[in-house]
C-alpha cells in the first residue's frame, strides 16, 4: 500500500507554507493519513494506469466513478455527498474535484457540513472542516499548487480575501500559471480595493483567454477599465 512520502525539503516547504493562510491548523489534529485504500497522490501517473494496485481500470476512474460523478450536481442527500467526498479525500487527499465539491457543499449549507454515514455517532476520526481536509492534502503532497489555488477559492468565498491572496500566492510560487488563477487573484484584489493589482491580474487572465467578463465589469464599475 502506498504511503505518504516526500523529500525533506518539500516537507519543510509545506510546513512553511502552512504558516500562511492556515496558520495554526498544522498543530491541530486533522487525523492520520493512513487509510485502508491508498492514500494515493492525485498527481502520480501510476494511478492513471489500468490495473495499478490490482484495480480494474484505473484508480482515478474507480474512485471518482463511484464517489464523485453522481454527486457533483449537489442534488443528492447532503450526508451522502459528504460521505463520498470524505471517502475520496481519504483515498486521494489532494483530489481537486473532491476538494472543489467540498467547498461547494460547505457554501450550499452555510458552513454546516453533515457527518458522513461512516462517522454518525462517532466523529472522533472525522476531519470535520474544509480546513482540515486542506491541511491533510497539503501534509500529504506539500508542493501541489492546485490544492493551494482551491484553498484560496475556499477562503475567498468566505470573505477572507487577504488569506485567499496568500494561498493564491503560494500556488504561483509552486509554479502554477493559469488564466483562472490570475482571474481569482484579480477578484481578491478588487475586494480589497487594490485596483491596480486587480487590473494587472485581469489583463493576465484575459490575455490567456479567460472567458468571464465579471472582473472586467467590476473594474469598469469603478472606472478602472480599460
Amino acid at each position: 500500500m502506498p504511503k505518504p512520502s516526500a523529500e525533506l525539503p518539500a516537507l519543510l516547504l509545506g510546513m512553511l507554507l502552512l504558516a500562511g493562510p492556515l496558520a495554526g491548523f498544522a498543530q491541530q489534529n486533522c487525523g492520520s493519513l493512513e487509510n485502508a485504500f491508498g492514500p494515493y497522490n492525485y498527481n502520480d501517473p501510476l494511478i492513471r494506469q489500468s490495473g495499478y494496485g490490482g484495480s480494474k481500470g484505473t484508480i482515478i476512474d474507480l474512485v471518482e466513478g463511484a464517489h464523485l460523478r453522481t454527486f457533483e450536481s449537489l442534488s443528492r442527500p447532503d450526508f451522502e455527498t459528504m460521505g463520498s467526498i470524505d471517502y475520496t479525500l481519504r483515498a486521494i487527499p489532494n483530489n481537486p474535484r473532491a476538494l472543489f465539491l467540498l467547498i461547494r457543499l460547505h457554501r450550499k449549507l452555510n458552513g454546516n457540513l453533515p457527518k458522513p454515514p461512516r462517522v454518525v455517532g462517532d466523529s472522533s476520526a472525522w476531519p470535520g472542516t474544509p480546513e482540515c481536509y486542506f491541511e491533510r492534502a497539503m501534509r500529504f503532497v506539500p508542493r501541489d499548487p492546485i490544492v493551494r489555488q482551491l484553498l484560496g477559492v475556499y477562503l475567498h468565498w468566505n470573505g477572507k480575501y487577504q488569506q485567499a491572496l496568500d494561498a493564491y500566492g503560494q500556488a504561483t510560487d509552486l509554479g502554477l500559471k493559469s488564466a483562472e488563477l490570475y482571474y481569482n487573484i484579480g477578484l481578491a484584489h478588487f475586494e480589497l480595493k487594490q485596483y491596480a493589482e486587480a487590473k494587472d491580474n485581469a489583463h493576465k487572465a484575459y490575455d490567456m483567454g479567460y472567458p468571464s467578463p465579471g472582473l472586467r465589469n467590476k473594474l469598469g464599475s469603478v472606472g478602472q477599465w480599460p
